[in-house]
């Protein structure tokens, strides 16, 4: 096992520089897409070697690029790029801290970008929306999704 937990370690590092020297050439959505598979697949296989670390920086890195909304955003790039150096990281040194303000960081642009559908959503004017609280953009986007106007 530990000849295949070392090559999957050695080939996932390779790949994901290669990614890494493709997206800084030509981020494309194509490249996007690549960079998913490969992201899905490291995250899966760093689960199956119990290399928790990398499965959640990997599952942060996923959840960024699956968020439809992130895919027009001009910080993907350098969100992705930053999150691909810290993911190889933490694959060459197991035993690197886990890199919870970067994590942090994604979590906030996801939030972002939602809160940015969610405005559309609503039909109100951003300022107005933006001048609620939490809890009450919440509670108007809930009545929404809920078919109440």
């Amino acid at each position: 096992m530990s000849d295949l937990r070392q090559n999957f370690l050695a080939e996932s590092i390779n790949n994901l520089a290669l990614l890494q020297k493709n997206l800084k050439e030509d981020f494309t959505e194509n490249r996007r897409r690549e960079a998913f598979r490969l992201i899905h697949t490291v995250k899966g296989t760093s689960q199956t070697f119990g290399l928790r670390n990398s499965a959640k920086l990997a599952d942060e890195l996923e959840n960024l690029l699956a968020n439809r909304e992130n895919s027009a955003n001009e910080n993907l790039k350098s969100f992705l790029l930053e999150g691909i150096a810290l993911l190889s990281t933490s694959l060459d040194q197991e035993n690197s801290d886990f890199p919870a303000l970067f994590v942090e960081r994604i979590k906030n642009e996801n939030r972002k970008s939602a809160a940015g559908s969610d405005i559309l959503l609503t039909g109100l004017a951003p300022e107005i929306f933006k001048s609620l609280s939490e809890s009450e953009q919440n509670a108007v986007i809930s009545a929404l999704r809920n078919g109440k106007n």
